[in-house]
């Protein structure tokens, strides 16, 4: 079953290493969603800039694209990695076939999967110096790329409260087992290696629960009770929080994170897998 839910959200090549396509509920055009200093990124297909104020601290990002999809990551180079170091390590063997290598270079900050349009998100950025990728083709060396640094702010912005928070842990989820069409949810990478939060939608809590404990156990036969999919975080490194509005469908979900260990172990294996639902 795994393998198969797995294929359904892209998790095939190295652009599932940095980005998974799913229902993100980001905001709409022209919807600021907080005071946060503002960082804009724009994507056409064949470039991707970054703008705005490219300080430390809590920022809202603004991504404008042209394309029906894009896919955007900003990658923090580690203190003596250049950019060409990363963009050569993004073909190795190695990367391709665990993202958590990528941490010889550096972290996933953030990773956003975008509709056609303007959407905004809230997140935290530390001072470094970043490369941002439009990460949509599976090919690695053709992805449009850009680098930018972020200056250290003399007064950081804080991420404003949320309604609710969903934390992936080594190995499982915590926080709301209820979330509210409408709040502002913070999705939080906790743990010490590279997780996602994706989640199934079924018809029911028992059907839920079914789906739920196959993929605990390695079972199949249940992918008929999955009837859709929300992306709330895409694959990102240790720290990492992506805050935004709740527009998912209500009804009854399961978290689930399918990146796996370097021992080929899927982290729904080891635990990574919550029944929650999404209410009015």
């Amino acid at each position: 079953m795994q393998r198969a839910i797995s294929r359904a959200i892209g998790i095939i090549t190295v652009a599932a290493v940095l980005s998974v396509a799913g229902v993100f509920s980001a905001s709409p055009a022209g919807a600021r969603t907080t005071d946060l200093p503002v960082i804009t990124i724009d994507i056409s297909g064949k470039t991707i800039t970054v703008a705005g104020a490219l300080g430390s601290g809590a920022v809202e990002i603004e991504a404008t694209t042209t394309k029906a999809n894009a896919s955007p990551v900003l990658f923090r180079l580690n203190a003596g990695v250049t950019a060409d170091d990363f963009y050569a390590a993004l073909n190795s063997p190695a990367v391709q076939n665990d993202p958590n290598a990528a941490s010889a270079y550096g972290a996933i900050v953030m990773n956003w999967h975008l509709t056609q349009g303007t959407s905004t998100v809230a997140t935290k950025l530390s001072p470094g110096d970043y490369v941002a990728l439009d990460t949509t083709k599976h090919d690695a060396s053709a992805w449009p790329r850009t680098e930018f640094t972020v200056a250290t702010a003399a007064q950081p912005a804080a991420l404003p409260a949320a309604d609710a928070k969903v934390r992936a842990i080594d190995f499982g989820f915590r926080g709301a087992k209820t979330l509210h069409v409408g709040d502002v949810v913070r999705f939080q990478n906790d743990g010490y290696v590279v997780h996602m939060i994706v989640a199934m939608r079924t018809n029911n809590a028992d059907d839920a629960k079914k789906v739920a404990s196959a993929l605990r156990t390695g079972k199949s036969g249940v992918n008929h009770l999955v009837t859709g999919f929300a992306n709330f975080l895409s694959p990102v490194s240790h720290g990492a929080v992506l805050q935004e509005t709740l527009d998912a469908q209500p009804g009854w979900y399961v978290l689930a994170c399918f990146m796996t260990t370097q021992a080929g172990q899927q982290h729904t294996l080891l635990g990574m897998e919550r029944v929650i639902q999404i209410v009015k």
